[in-house]
């Protein structure tokens, strides 16, 4: 709250200049209105404050309010490992879900237990939808492809709260991936959803040390540094007290910071992560097939380009819309509650039916005999 301490004070400093310079009525008018401008910025500033920090409504505690990830110079921060936490979110007097969330040794969410002579694997990446926010271990999608292929594939979830598609390819390109999987990837699913051109952007306020990614002219893209060191590409930026001081005020994070909304060169820097991201794996894991479920069916415009991008640099995009049909239809039937958006059981189910299917199925169709001309 300093931001709208100072704007009262100036209010204060220019309202008793305009007393005091009363005779003079041009430059009285000049600190009266310029009071007046100030005054506004500063309720708007207390109203930003008021609106985050009152949030949707919802209420979370459990052990999981006093927080279980860390600061982390790959990824911008990570669950802690071998953790166990408990979450129960309300909405007044209503519980939303009240679950337990389980992080393995190396910090990624469990999933069943694969049998010995598992040398291949699934690997899933994606935000808070993939973790399975506001589900038991055994009740998201990972976890349920993971009990349904455990014979033959070991299945892992890099998927996290609040993590876009810069997250995946930090993976990747760090090598993290191949230091944490015992087996040949053969498939990878990415879930995508299109808010992930806000944070691949770092407009999200939860992601201040996330990797930051620029884009090439050819559509690659480069690693420069995270989204709280200077931004190479600023012609500048502030310093100092200023700097400080326009980094604590939600107008300036609004029309100029973390909280604006995707801007249109935030799309193609979508899509050239996501690219740079399958390339990685067809590089480095010849023979695996990449895959990106696009949550469609609300900007077609903006879904439409995505999409385009994607199967432009040779990505297989599966809309959500075609694995859970009706979706928009019947929400209701497939979220947590009207105040939790996050998918909830019913629709993890399906889509771990789909992925199976389509993993079994390509699995069965490499076994057949090749057919005799």
């Amino acid at each position: 709250m300093v931001v709208p301490a100072v704007l009262f004070v100036l209010v204060l400093a220019l309202g008793v200049a305009g007393w005091i310079l009363r005779r003079r009525k041009a430059w009285a008018a000049i600190s009266i209105n310029l009071a007046a401008v100030i005054l506004a910025l500063g309720a708007f500033e207390v109203y930003r404050n008021y609106s985050i920090s009152y949030g949707d409504g919802t209420r979370l505690s459990g052990s999981i309010v006093w927080g279980f990830t860390h600061r982390d110079d790959i990824l911008g921060y990570v669950p802690d490992a071998n953790a166990r936490v408990t979450a129960k979110k309300q909405y007044g007097d209503s519980v939303i879900y009240n679950v337990t969330y389980t992080v393995d040794g190396n910090g990624l969410r469990v999933t069943a237990p694969a049998s010995a002579s598992a040398d291949e694997c699934v690997i899933f990446f994606g935000d808070s939808f993939t973790f399975g926010e506001g589900l038991e271990d055994n009740e998201n999608f990972a976890y349920l492809v993971s009990e349904k292929i455990a014979k033959r594939y070991k299945t892992y979830n890099f998927g996290y709260s609040g993590y876009g598609p810069h997250q995946m390819l930090a993976n990747l390109q760090s090598g993290r991936v191949e230091k944490i999987v015992h087996c040949t990837p053969k498939y990878f699913y990415y879930l995508c959803l299109l808010d992930h051109s806000e944070r691949v952007a770092g407009l999200d306020d939860w992601d201040k040390h996330g990797p930051r990614f620029a884009l090439r002219p050819d559509g690659s893209v480069v690693q420069q540094g995270h989204f709280d060191d200077p931004d190479p590409s600023a012609e500048a930026e502030e310093t100092g007290w200023l700097g400080r001081f326009l980094a604590g005020s939600r107008i300036w994070q609004y029309f100029f910071g973390r909280e604006q909304k995707a801007r249109a060169e935030d799309v193609p820097l979508l899509i050239g992560v996501i690219n740079q991201s399958a390339r990685i794996t067809r590089e480095r894991f010849p023979g695996s097939v990449f895959n990106v479920i696009l949550w469609d069916g609300v900007d077609k415009e903006k879904t439409d380009t995505i999409a385009n991008g994607l199967t432009a640099g040779g990505v297989h995009v599966i809309p959500m819309t075609s694995i859970v049909k009706g979706y928009y239809d019947h929400w209701r039937d497939y979220v947590l509650s009207e105040y939790d958006r996050h998918p909830n059981a019913a629709f993890d189910r399906k889509l771990a039916d789909f992925i199976v299917d389509q993993v079994l199925h390509d699995e069965a169709a490499q076994s057949k005999p090749p057919v005799r001309p």
